[in-house]
């Protein structure tokens, strides 16, 4: 599946490609003549029409011949160009405009339009064919995206050029004067060309790029665009433009001759760079077709092969987690909790091993986890029970003390007469039983039984009384009750405890 998805792109981007390259030259072979022509017969028109419709009209019906000649192959052209489905819109508007052509013409002739209304009239049909243009790019390949617009746009340059010298020539021609529309006109064109030219150097490569820039430093571009800022800077008056005609024609000239000429470079070039592209396309389709298919049955059967031995492995490496997650460590940790002693090594024997060197790391991985969580189990549990018996130890050596200093405090109390002294005795039996109830919460939390008991139920009240004697504010508690109920012997302690804790809590 990956192999016929990947041959499919490729063998069907080699073929997009191909068709691309192929539909793009044709309709670049039939639509130039009109591309050509059709400025020709806008600075015929416009040329007459300057004149007052008095001088000749052999060129104006020269290009008009050559136009009609060319419409028709251009109009077949992109309505036959399927590739250019997204296109429409622009292609459509392109026709709408040349709809207008058979109007243009006749409003030419009557004299009803006049000079810049002509001359904006065609420039509107070339602004809708480079907007066709422009539209087509999106089938370009992307690494070939900025140059062809690049390209596009020099074309463009190229053109707006021309409507400046067209302008410039009708002023020329009518004793320097250019009407408040033609200026206009003028003056539009020379910021879209700047701005465009702008726009050429940067998306084209360094390569590309030099023709432009040798036109842009020539000698006849520094006087074409001085002549240039001249006409701009006198467009806010009515005399006649600040230009010489002949330094003007030479200049002109000479820049639209070079810029053609690097136009042409650039789309040649261009041309150049496609082919090779399609060819390493073409080139990969048939690897991904031939090669690929081979590399695919080798790897199917290696895949194949060393899956299974994988996952034999791995079956047994997944028992083996199994029976020590399952087995083994709740087993171990059933013998620590019951205080035997337990084999770290006999607990903790190494999975089955592997030929393939992953598996077999990951086999010596867990068995290191393994003895370290055993022994970590077994280290904690006989941590805990020496931590237990240290408890127990000095719980139990402090309970006896205990046990002795209140026989003696006891003793002491009944050879004493004197009330103070007895006052003081009676505080210090008093502490030594607090002292007593926490060693034996200490014995409780080693895990024994404290050794004091009782083998007979005992009153509620004296296990109260006992309680309240275990508390250090014990002179701010009562003990009222008439209770007859008895507590059992084996409870008597927990509950005195108990009892201490939340009166001590209270007095708190």
């Amino acid at each position: 599946a990956l192999w016929a998805f990947a041959a499919s792109i490729t063998v069907r981007g080699a073929i997009s490609d191909h068709t691309y390259n192929t539909s793009v030259t044709s309709l670049t072979t039939t639509i130039e003549p009109l591309t050509i022509e059709l400025p020709a017969e806008r600075e015929a028109s416009y040329l007459w029409l300057i004149s007052g419709r008095r001088s000749s009209e052999a060129s104006l019906l020269t290009t008009r011949r050559l136009v009609d000649e060319a419409i028709p192959a251009a109009r077949s052209a992109l309505q036959g160009g399927s590739l250019f489905a997204d296109s429409r819109p622009a292609i459509n508007a392109l026709f709408a405009q040349l709809a207008q052509l058979g109007k243009i013409r006749a409003a030419i002739d009557s004299g009803a339009m006049s000079p810049p209304a002509a001359f904006q009239a065609y420039s509107g049909i070339m602004d809708a064919e480079f907007s066709f243009f422009k539209s087509s790019l999106q089938y370009r390949p992307s690494s070939l995206a900025e140059i062809s617009i690049g390209t596009v746009d020099s074309a463009y340059v190229y053109e707006l050029a021309r409507r400046e010298a067209t302008l410039v020539d009708g002023a020329l021609a009518d004793r320097g004067q250019m009407s408040p529309s033609a200026r206009q006109l003028f003056a539009s064109s020379a910021a879209n060309r700047g701005l465009l030219m702008n726009d050429v150097l940067v998306f084209l490569t360094p390569d590309l790029r030099a023709p432009y820039l040798s036109v842009a430093n020539s000698p006849a571009y520094h006087e074409y665009q001085a002549m240039e800022d001249r006409i701009l800077a006198s467009l806010g008056g009515s005399g006649p433009i600040p230009v010489n005609a002949g330094a003007w024609q030479s200049s002109s000239g000479t820049y639209l001759v070079a810029m053609l000429d690097a136009e042409l470079k650039t789309a040649t070039t261009l041309t150049t760079m496609t082919a090779s592209l399609t060819d390493r396309q073409v080139t990969e389709a048939i690897l991904a077709g031939g090669a690929g298919l081979l590399a695919v049955v080798v790897s199917v059967f290696l895949l194949v092969w060393f899956g299974r031995k994988v996952t034999r492995d791995l079956t047994r490496l997944d028992d083996n987690v199994r029976g020590m997650a399952q087995e083994r460590l709740p087993r171990v940790v059933e013998q620590l909790r019951r205080g035997d002693d337990v084999d770290v090594l006999a607990e903790s024997p190494p999975p089955d091993t592997s030929t393939i060197q992953e598996i077999a790391q990951i086999a010596e991985s867990f068995a290191a986890v393994q003895r370290a969580a055993v022994g970590a189990a077994v280290d904690q549990a006989r941590m805990r029970k020496g931590v237990n018996q240290v408890f127990l130890n000095i719980s139990l050596r402090s309970q006896s003390l205990l046990h002795r200093q209140l026989a003696m405090l006891d003793s002491m109390e009944r050879r004493t007469g004197e009330a103070k002294a007895l006052a003081d005795l009676f505080r210090l039996d008093h502490l030594t039983t607090r002292m007593r109830r926490h060693a034996e919460s200490l014995i409780i939390l080693s895990g024994a039984t404290p050794g004091r008991g009782w083998r007979d139920p005992v009153p509620v009240v004296d296990v109260l009384r006992a309680s309240v004697a275990e508390v250090e504010d014990y002179v701010r508690v009562d003990v009222v009750s008439e209770s007859q109920d008895l507590v059992a012997g084996n409870a008597v302690n927990d509950v005195i405890h108990l009892v201490a804790e939340l009166i001590e809590n209270a007095t708190a």
